[in-house]
């Protein structure tokens, strides 16, 4: 209804132009105004003012004029009122709207306290005082409503019938004490109905603004949130909406499950004792639940090669397959791969007697050959006699090397360590032949120790090496020095 006049200091002048007035007590007001009581203590100069005033006004001896004043003693704006000698007021028009609703934070009183003086129209002013205070009487002109428009509140799923999820409250200008007019009462305009049972999902306490459950069993994983309208009416019927935006918390109700049956992978074998730091298979798990922490594991004794392998649960709730033994291609067992059981549960912890918490899935694992093996020597030393006077291209030993690599296919080839034959005397065939290159000789050298290598095909490639050893026998290739017989005399002397 306009500016609300707050701590306002009323100055109100009554005056009537024959005889004295009895003082106002109480005066009940049509629109809105109730005078009850008041004091004031005007000065010659107010007193003028008012006559000065008054002189614009019929002579009646109903009319009184009332003035509405600041604390700085500027009048506002004029009353003019109609009474009955001796009577209560019975109207007051006012030029000046003014409100009788208090803001919910204020601690201003819904009244106005003002000072009254009845001046009479002799020579001589007589001022009659008394305490009175202006009530506004509220008209009921405020709707009520929700300050935030949106609330927001949360409700656990799978939860009983009744549980409180939130409260939304409104609020309403009017004068709590004037009747029903701020009496608030709220009920649901816009709600959900559940599918199954056709109800209304929600309720809400008329007289507190309480919202409930009003079935049980909500479900997070069908439906995470709802958004419902709330209404507020006070007590003639004026209407202020709201929205409850509410959310449902998860819960862990629903099981994991591994998005693959069975997996599969291949890994290489390790080479000796190393085990390699990366895992070699990354599983995914779907579980509809909001939050989860997964735990994984290998179940032992569920397949062959179980006890090879573990599992890791990642930052991202993945679980991660690594190997934790050795693996080897040349185990005849190994070499067919392995086949075993993991399993996850949702909650976190190695423990799978909830059976509807836990899930299986099958593994399966290619066992890859790599080059990790030395091709391996029939024999691995070789002793053998051969006459300084052999012939170059003489063949001396045969090696013989496999590998066990690739099945035992890998391809075998064969050198000298030229740091052994530095004169490149022997000479080695791919199908491990051992000959003569250079022509031998016992005298200079009677033992020869060759170092042969055995090479596979991988990648990189492996060496085995093997030690020849030719024992040079002797021929009599050499003419023998002539021993004289006899003695033969010599003698030192002097010549002439």
């Amino acid at each position: 209804m306009g500016p609300w006049f707050r701590a306002l200091l009323l100055e109100v002048f009554i005056t009537a132009v024959l005889g004295n007035l009895e003082k106002v007590t109480e005066a009940n007001v049509v629109d809105g105004l109730q005078i009850i009581g008041g004091s004031a203590e005007f000065d010659s100069t107010e007193c003028q003012q008012l006559r000065d005033r008054l002189e614009t006004l019929e002579s009646a001896v109903k009319t009184i004029v009332i003035a509405l004043a600041s604390q700085k003693n500027e009048i506002i704006a004029p009353i003019t009122a109609i009474l009955e000698q001796n009577e209560v007021l019975r109207d007051i028009l006012s030029s000046s709207p003014m409100s009788q609703d208090v803001p919910e934070n204020s601690t201003t009183h819904s009244g106005v306290n003002f000072n009254s003086t009845m001046i009479t129209n002799s020579e001589t002013v007589h001022i009659d005082e008394e305490n009175c205070l202006v009530n506004l009487k509220d008209n009921n002109d405020n709707a009520p409503f929700f300050p935030h428009g949106v609330y927001f509140g949360n409700v656990t799923e799978n939860g009983t019938a009744g549980m409180v999820v939130m409260t939304m409250t409104a609020v309403d200008y009017n004068d709590p004490n004037e009747g029903s007019n701020a009496k608030l009462t709220y009920s649901i305009e816009k709600n959900v109905i559940d599918e199954k049972t056709g109800m209304p999902i929600f309720e809400i306490e008329s007289e507190t603004g309480v919202i409930k459950t009003a079935v049980p069993g909500l479900d997070r994983e069908k439906t995470p949130d709802y958004s419902i309208q709330v209404v507020a009416m006070d007590g003639r019927g004026l209407k202020g909406t709201g929205t409850a935006s509410i959310r449902v918390k998860d819960i862990n109700d629903m099981p994991p499950k591994f998005t693959k049956s069975e997996w599969y992978t291949e890994v290489d074998e390790t080479d000796g004792i190393a085990l390699p730091d990366a895992p070699i298979l990354r599983v995914t798990v779907h579980d509809e639940d909001e939050t989860n922490t997964f735990h994984y594991k290998v179940i032992e004794s569920s397949g062959f090669g179980a006890d090879k392998f573990t599992m890791v649960r990642n930052n991202d709730g993945t679980g991660s397959l690594k190997v934790v033994q050795p693996l080897d291609y040349e185990d005849k067992l190994q070499k067919h791969g392995f086949r075993f059981m993991i399993q996850v549960n949702d909650k976190g912890e190695d423990n799978d007697n909830d059976k509807y918490h836990v899930a299986y899935s099958w593994v399966h694992i290619k066992l890859r050959d790599i080059n990790d093996n030395k091709p391996l020597f029939e024999k691995a030393n070789i002793e053998t006699f051969v006459y300084e006077n052999a012939e170059v291209g003489k063949s001396l030993e045969t090696f013989r090397a496999t590998d066990p690599d690739q099945g035992g296919k890998s391809k075998v080839s064969f050198a000298i360590d030229r740091a052994s034959d530095r004169r490149r005397q022997f000479a080695i065939n791919q199908n491990g032949i051992v000959t003569i290159q250079r022509h031998l000789n016992r005298e200079d050298t009677p033992r020869h120790q060759v170092r042969i290598l055995a090479i596979d095909d991988g990648v990189p490639p492996k060496t085995a090496t093997a030690t020849l050893t030719v024992i040079v026998k002797d021929i009599n290739d050499n003419q023998a020095i002539k021993q004289l017989k006899g003695t033969v005399k010599c003698s030192l002397g002097t010549t002439s």
